[in-house]
C-alpha cells in the first residue's frame, strides 16, 4: 500500500526495460580470473575482543562537535 503511494506521487518513474542487444563479452586477456585460496598463505585469521573494540571506539573521535553529546548549534540559548 505504502509502495502505490510513493509511485502515486513520483512524478518521473524510472522503468526498468530489458535490453535489446546483450552486452558484449570482454575479450579473453582482459577477463578477470579468480584463482582459489591458498590455505598456507590465509591460515591465520584476525581476531578482536570486545576489549579491543570498545577501546579502539574510544580512541575515535566523537561526531557531535561538542563533548557531551548535546549540539547546541541547533538549539541555541536564549539571551544570545
Amino acid at each position: 500500500m505504502r509502495e502505490m503511494l510513493i509511485h502515486s506521487i513520483q512524478e518521473q518513474v524510472e522503468i526498468d526495460e530489458p535490453e535489446t542487444v546483450a552486452a558484449p563479452m570482454l575479450p579473453e586477456g582482459l577477463r578477470p580470473i579468480l584463482g582459489r585460496d591458498d590455505p598456507t598463505i590465509d591460515a591465520g585469521v584476525d581476531t578482536l575482543t570486545e576489549e579491543q573494540l570498545l577501546r579502539a571506539m574510544q580512541k575515535l573521535s566523537p561526531e557531535d562537535p561538542t563533548k557531551d553529546g548535546t549540539d547546541r548549534s541547533r538549539f541555541p540559548e536564549r539571551g544570545s
